[in-house]
């Protein structure tokens, strides 16, 4: 896989804060599966704490299980972490 799909990953990461809808269209664009549903899980725990909601959903549109189970553990985490 070449490197503007792991950049592309990195970039929609760092880009969930400012522009939600932007990010997930971009990490949704990634080609390769794996680094799709890594991204995907990466801004679910990136807005956790600001939008639990939107971190749900994203962590329910991840497709592969063991990715969705991680993300959703990362939301959980997040919401708990303060109490």
């Amino acid at each position: 896989m070449g490197w503007a799909w792991y950049a592309a990953r990195g970039f929609a990461g760092a880009v969930v804060a400012l522009d939600p809808d932007r990010a997930v269209s971009l990490a949704r664009s990634i080609p390769s599966e794996s680094l799709k549903q890594t991204a995907l899980a990466d801004m679910a725990k990136a807005v956790a704490a600001a939008d639990p909601d939107r971190a749900e959903c994203l962590a329910q549109s991840i497709t592969d299980r063991r990715y969705t189970a991680s993300a959703l553990v990362d939301v959980v985490k997040s919401l708990t972490h303060g109490q």
